[in-house]
C-alpha cells in the first residue's frame, strides 16, 4: 500500500499567523428569477412552476434553445484540455464561461439538468454523427434535441406527446419534414440550407442521420454526470471584479487545441476566437479581477485579503520579516471564469501575455538580501519561482505570469523574504489583474425598459477543488493520501485499475485552511468499463467524516446496472448504456460542519473496470479572524450607452438583500460592464 498525504496548500507550511476570511459572496439575479450560479439553483428556478415532468423537460429544453449558446469549437479545460477527458459537460460552466456547445456536449448537458430535476436520462448516438437526449417520463422515453443547429422536439400525431428516437427513425420525413406542430425553435437555421453547418438543414439531417440509421445502429450512452461548477464572487476589502459586455482578444487556446481545430472544415473561423459565424457579434467577453488592498489605511485591509503567511509584521503599509530568516505572505486569486490572456501565435504553446499582472514596491539594502516570487496552480503543493529582485534600493516590480496560469480557474501568490537584518527588506502597494473570459450571455444586462435586480449576500465562504493530473500515475500518488492496490494500466485509457479479479481504492483528504468547516462535497468521478463483458466490475464512492475509518455510502453501481437496462417503476427495461464511459457526481453533506474530511474511490475489477479521473469541489466556510464588511461597503455599478451616449448607474448596498431597479431611456441599449467592489476600509 503506498501512502503520502494529500496536503494541498496548508500543511505546507508550519505556521500559520492568520488564516484568510474573505468577504461576503455577491449574487444578482435579474427580474427573470432564472439564478445561474449552480445547477440547482439553475434546475430549481426554470422549473418551479411546472405541474408535469414534460412541463419540466420543456422548460428546461427552452432554457438552452432560448439562449445563443452557439456552435462553435467544443469547450475543453483543465490539465487534459487535449483529450476527451478536458471537453465540459458541466451545464454551469458550459453556460457561464464558454457559451459554446455542439451536440454531443449539449446532449450530456441537457441529461444533466432533467436528472437534476429528478428525471431519469440517457443519451444516443448516431456513430459519427450527431448524439441526443432522451428524457424518462409517463413510462416512455422522450427525445430533445437542443443542439444549437438543429434544436428540436418532435410532436406525435395525438398533438401533445413527444416522440421518442425509435418512433422518429420509424417515420422520419413525417417528424420532420411534414411535422404539424414543430417545436418552437424547430430547425431555427434551415433556411441558411447548410452554409455554415450542415446540419442546420433538415434534409440534410433527415438524410444523414434518421434516415441513414436503424435503431439497432444507434448507440445508447449513460449521460456523463460532470457537475460541481459554481459562479460565485467572495471579493476581498480592496477587490473589485469588472465584467464586459465586449471582449479585448484574450482567449485560452493550446497549440493542440489549434491543430484540432485549424484542420476541421466546419470550424474554420478558430482563429477568430470562440463565436457564432452567423453573427459575429455573440461572442466571447473580457472582464478584468483586480486585487489592490490599501495595507495603510487599515491592518483589516491586509487580513482580510491574506491567505496564510509566516514570520512577517506589517508596519505602516509595508511587509517586513518579523525574524531573521525566510519569511512569506500568501494571496489566493479564484474565480468562477477562466484565466487567461493574449493567445498571440495558435500554433505554439508559450507566448500568451497581458492576462496575469503583478505590481509591488520593494526595498532591498545589499545583495544579502533576497526576495522572490513563487506561483502555484495545485492548491500550494508546488510551487515555481516566477521572478528573483535583482535590484537594490526602493524600486518596482512589474510582472507577467500569464504562462503560469492561464486556462485555470484560481492559483496562489506567495512574495518570499530573506534577510539577517529584518530592516533591510520589505514590499508594499500590492495590485493583482487578472483578466478573465466568459459568456456574456448569462449576464445581468439592461433592457430598454425598467430592470429590476436584486443582490443577495451571503456569510464568507470558500472552496477547495482537488483535480488531480491523471496523465501519470506519479502525479496522483503524489497528491492523495493513499493508494491500495491501484496500478496504472496503459491497456485501459492510460488510468488507474486493480489487476484482474481484485479491488482498490484511493482516497484523498479534504482539509481547509485553519479552522474552516466544511459545509458540503461535491464529487464526480470518471470510470470505465467494458460493456457487455459480463463479471461483478463495481464502482464506489465513499466519504467519511474527520478519521478514514467510518465510511459512509454515497454511490455504487455494478457490472449488471451498467450493462443490463435500467428497471423504471412502470416496469419497463431497456438499454441504458453501451459505452465504456460512465461519470457520475454525487454530493455529500456532514452532518455537522466538520474540518476534515476523506473521499475514496474504490473499484472491483473483473474485466476492465478503471478510474479515469476525478473532480472534488470542497465548500467550506473559513475561520473568521476579521469582520465581514457591511453592505454598505459594496458598491455595484451599471454601465451603458443609449442614443450614442454612456450612462453609469451606482447602488451602495442597504442590506444583505438589496433590490433596487434602473429606469434606461432612449435606444438601442447596450450594455457596456458591470462591476462589483468591495471598498477598502480608510482611516
Amino acid at each position: 500500500m503506498f501512502k503520502l498525504r494529500f496536503m494541498l496548500l496548508f500543511s505546507v507550511f508550519v505556521i500559520m499567523t492568520h488564516s484568510h476570511s474573505e468577504s461576503r459572496n455577491i449574487k444578482i439575479i435579474a427580474e427573470s428569477g432564472i439564478d445561474t450560479t449552480e445547477l440547482k439553483n439553475l434546475v430549481n428556478s426554470l422549473t418551479k412552476d411546472c405541474e408535469t415532468d414534460r412541463d419540466k423537460m420543456i422548460a428546461l429544453w427552452s432554457f438552452i434553445t432560448g439562449c445563443p449558446f452557439y456552435h462553435w469549437c467544443e469547450a475543453r479545460d483543465g490539465r487534459e484540455a487535449d483529450s476527451e477527458f478536458g471537453v465540459v459537460h458541466d451545464p454551469i460552466k458550459a453556460f457561464n464561461v464558454y457559451g459554446t456547445i455542439i451536440c454531443y456536449q449539449v446532449a450530456d448537458i441537457l441529461a444533466n439538468m432533467a436528472m437534476e430535476a429528478g428525471i431519469p436520462a440517457r443519451t444516443r448516438g448516431f456513430p459519427m454523427k450527431h448524439k441526443v437526449m432522451e428524457a424518462w417520463y409517463d413510462n416512455a422515453w422522450h427525445l430533445f434535441d437542443a443542439t444549437y443547429d438543429c434544436q428540436a422536439y418532435y410532436v406525435k400525431p395525438d398533438g401533445k406527446s413527444i416522440a421518442c428516437l425509435h418512433e422518429i427513425i420509424q417515420n422520419p420525413h413525417w417528424y420532420i419534414m411534414d411535422q404539424p406542430n414543430p417545436s418552437d425553435p424547430f430547425f431555427a437555421f434551415d433556411h441558411f440550407g447548410g452554409i455554415f453547418w450542415p446540419w442546420e438543414s433538415k434534409e440534410w439531417v433527415l438524410k444523414n442521420w434518421f434516415e441513414a440509421f436503424t435503431t439497432d445502429e444507434l448507440i445508447y450512452y449513460h449521460p456523463i454526470d460532470s457537475q460541481g461548477h459554481t459562479i460565485d464572487f467572495s471579493l476581498r476589502r480592496g477587490e473589485k471584479v469588472i465584467r464586459y459586455w465586449d471582449n479585448e482578444g484574450k482567449w485560452y487556446c493550446t497549440s493542440a487545441l489549434y491543430r484540432r481545430w485549424n484542420r476541421d472544415k466546419t470550424q474554420r473561423w478558430v482563429s477568430l476566437g470562440p463565436h457564432d459565424p452567423r453573427n459575429p457579434k455573440n461572442t466571447y467577453a473580457n472582464g478584468i479581477l483586480i486585487y489592490k488592498p490599501d495595507w495603510e489605511s487599515s491592518e483589516i485591509n491586509f487580513l482580510d485579503g491574506l491567505y496564510h503567511g509566516e514570520n512577517y509584521r506589517l508596519v505602516q503599509g509595508k511587509i517586513y520579516p518579523g525574524k531573521p530568516g525566510i519569511s512569506h505572505v500568501c494571496f489566493h486569486i479564484r474565480s468562477p471564469y477562466l484565466l487567461v490572456g493574449h493567445p498571440n501565435r495558435l500554433d505554439v504553446d508559450g507566448d500568451s501575455e497581458g492576462g496575469a499582472l503583478f505590481s509591488a514596491d520593494f526595498y532591498r539594502k545589499s545583495e544579502k538580501e533576497k526576495a522572490r516570487i513563487f506561483v502555484s496552480t495545485d492548491n500550494g503543493v508546488s510551487w515555481i519561482n516566477i521572478w528573483d529582485d535583482n535590484l537594490l534600493g526602493n524600486h518596482s516590480a512589474d510582472l507577467d505570469f500569464t504562462l503560469y496560469v492561464e486556462g485555470r480557474y484560481e492559483y496562489l501568490i506567495k512574495v518570499e523574504l530573506e534577510t539577517k537584518n529584518v530592516e533591510n527588506i520589505c514590499f508594499g502597494n500590492l495590485e493583482l489583474k487578472n483578466s478573465l473570459f466568459y459568456s456574456p450571455l448569462l449576464l445581468p444586462g439592461l433592457n430598454s425598459s425598467t430592470n429590476r435586480f436584486t443582490v443577495e449576500l451571503s456569510e464568507p465562504s470558500e472552496r477547495l477543488c482537488i483535480d488531480p493530473d491523471f496523465t501519470s500515475f506519479e502525479a496522483v500518488k503524489s497528491r492523495c493520501y493513499s493508494i491500495d492496490n491501484l496500478e496504472y494500466n496503459p491497456r485501459f485509457t492510460n488510468r488507474l485499475t486493480p489487476p484482474e479479479g481484485q479491488h482498490g481504492s484511493i482516497v484523498y483528504e479534504i482539509d481547509p485552511p485553519g479552522k474552516g468547516t466544511i459545509q458540503r462535497l461535491s464529487i464526480t468521478g470518471s470510470f470505465s468499463h467494458e460493456p457487455g463483458s459480463g463479471g461483478n466490475d463495481a464502482f464506489s464512492i465513499y466519504y467519511a467524516v474527520e478519521k478514514p475509518e467510518t465510511w459512509q455510502l454515497l454511490w455504487k453501481t455494478d457490472a449488471e446496472e451498467l450493462d443490463n437496462g435500467w428497471q423504471h417503476l412502470g416496469g419497463v427495461k431497456e438499454k441504458y448504456g453501451e459505452h465504456w464511459r460512465y461519470d457520475k457526481t454525487v454530493e455529500a453533506y456532514p452532518a455537522e460542519h466538520c474540518e476534515k474530511c476523506y473521499v475514496k474511490f474504490e473499484l472491483n475489477r473483473t474485466k476492465r473496470a478503471s478510474l479515469n479521473g476525478l473532480k472534488i469541489y470542497a465548500h467550506y466556510e473559513p475561520e473568521q479572524n476579521v469582520p465581514v464588511p457591511e453592505p454598505e461597503n459594496i458598491v455595484i455599478t451599471h454601465n451603458w450607452t443609449a442614443n450614442d451616449s454612456l450612462f453609469t448607474h451606482q447602488e451602495i448596498l442597504q442590506s444583505a438583500q438589496h433590490t433596487y431597479a434602473i429606469q434606461t431611456q432612449g435606444q438601442p441599449v447596450k450594455n457596456k460592464s458591470i462591476i462589483f467592489e468591495v471598498k477598502n476600509i480608510v482611516r
